[in-house]
């Protein structure tokens, strides 16, 4: 399924957005060309990004890097026992000329260009950095817009410095896939979103790559640290586990739809990227057993 592009746009004079958040039923699978700081105050759930799935709670604090797919979703059988309980979010979502188009590029914040690179994985921060940053982000709701950017920028450097983190993707995964700087790679992410629900061949896709199937295979794997074949099947069960949630199709169709062409090599498949079942993780989410 085809993430949608979601233009950001800052209120007038100001250049990020700041603002407070819900976590919802469902949200559409999307990306946006701008960095995302989330912060969840109140409320259980799960993010899906890129190709994982990435449980949130109350503190759980997030760095998402630009045109990174994703979509969060509520943890419908807590809420359904819970249903007094609300949820909040607060969010930061700002682009990489935040401060002027070579701001970053000076030397003083090299940590910060590379946290943000670093960030098309997406990091999750704990500790001593989620609790200092934790209150830094309370308090911009209360500042002026120009205290405000100073405020951003303290955050900024203190999560760039921390080693408390840990990365959702093991290696980036978005719209864009600027993180190869690879116009081959780039030709072959986007032929397989395309052609995700067909039968994709090693020479169809090495021809995006304008190589031989043997060259493409060594190329793809020094890039990504993964086979084709293994991308490949990833995206297909991440396409899986989205339809899973979102419709109520029977799981059968959906893997058929989803460019597996054998439903027990698919649930093998999904066993092991997801450690349970189809039928269980549509049951984890929405009660149903079909």
């Amino acid at each position: 399924m085809e993430p949608r592009l979601v233009k950001i746009f800052p209120p007038a004079n100001q250049s990020c957005v700041v603002k407070k958040s819900f976590l919802r039923n469902q949200e559409p699978w999307h990306y946006h060309s701008d960095y995302e700081i989330l912060l969840t105050v109140r409320g259980k759930g799960y993010v899906f990004v890129g190709n994982q799935v990435k449980r949130i709670e109350e503190g759980s604090l997030m760095l998402m890097g630009a045109n990174v797919p994703h979509s969060s979703q509520k943890d419908a059988e807590y809420y359904e026992s819970h249903p007094e309980e609300d949820s909040l979010e607060l969010v930061i979502q700002f682009g990489d000329k935040l401060l002027g188009r070579d701001f970053f590029q000076l030397p003083e914040f090299t940590h910060i260009r590379e946290m943000l690179h670093k960030a098309e994985k997406v990091i999750a921060f704990g500790g001593k950095t989620r609790e200092q940053v934790s209150q830094k982000i309370h308090q911009l709701y209360d500042l002026d817009p120009a205290t405000r950017i100073v405020q951003i920028l303290d955050i900024l450097n203190t999560l760039a410095k921390s080693d408390e983190v840990e990365y959702v993707l093991p290696v980036a995964f978005h719209q864009n896939t600027a993180a190869y700087h690879d116009q081959r790679l780039n030709r072959v992410f986007e032929y397989t979103v395309r052609h995700l629900g067909n039968e994709i061949s090693l020479e169809q896709v090495a021809s995006e790559a304008s190589m031989t199937p043997s060259a493409f295979c060594r190329y793809f794997k020094k890039h990504t640290r993964k086979s084709y074949i293994e991308y490949l099947n990833e995206l297909r069960v991440s396409y899986v586990c989205t339809q899973l949630i979102q419709s109520n199709d029977a799981i059968s169709d959906i893997v058929f739809r989803s460019g597996f062409q054998n439903l027990s090599n698919f649930n093998r498949k999904f066993k092991e990227t997801m450690g349970l079942t189809p039928q269980s993780y549509r049951r984890q989410f929405t009660g149903s057993v079909g």
